[in-house]
């Protein structure tokens, strides 16, 4: 004789393994969360490493700008011989970055919207006096880190863990 449908120890065992993963998913939410701010801080940081190389191997200012003055959106790296902090026609795009806007990057003084290598290597603000600063990266969803990346006026890049959230 053929059976149709399920037994009731079928169903509750069913039943069982789908509240268990129904209790996972704000764990693996937070996964998520804390992951795309590490990748988020590590792309910002290559990102910067790799305009100051591409000011000191071309010999020329290069400009890393936050995409529509908020950094939570991306950037764009280009050329920037005149130090206008924009991009000429005739100097090079090298890379665009753009984010889904799920992190906060808030940075201070001039480097709130750019920063801009010398082709020495220096940070440099728009008028010509050094630049140094940081730039916080941090998520509303991750209440306990976000990470730091600070600039020194010599042009190094550190990276700094917080234990707090966004400021």
């Amino acid at each position: 004789m053929k059976q149709n449908g399920m037994t009731l120890p079928e169903v509750l065992i069913g039943l069982a393994l789908v509240a268990l993963l129904m209790s996972l998913m704000p764990a693996f939410a937070g996964m998520l969360d804390r992951h795309r701010l590490e990748n988020t801080t590590r792309d910002l940081a290559t990102a910067i490493r790799y305009a100051r190389t591409r000011a000191v191997v071309e010999q020329t200012g290069v400009t890393i700008k936050a995409l529509e003055d908020d950094w939570g959106n991306g950037w764009v790296i280009f050329q920037d011989r005149y130090r206008n902090i924009s991009r000429d026609d005739a100097g090079p795009m090298f890379i665009e970055r753009k984010l889904a806007n799920r992190v906060q990057i808030q940075g201070n003084g001039s480097m709130a919207r750019y920063i801009h290598f010398s082709a020495q290597g220096f940070p440099n603000q728009k008028s010509g006096a050094f630049q140094a600063g940081s730039l916080v990266v941090c998520s509303p969803r991750v209440e306990t880190k976000s990470s730091k990346l600070i600039l020194a006026s010599g042009g190094r890049l550190r990276m700094s863990a917080m234990k707090t959230g966004c400021p």
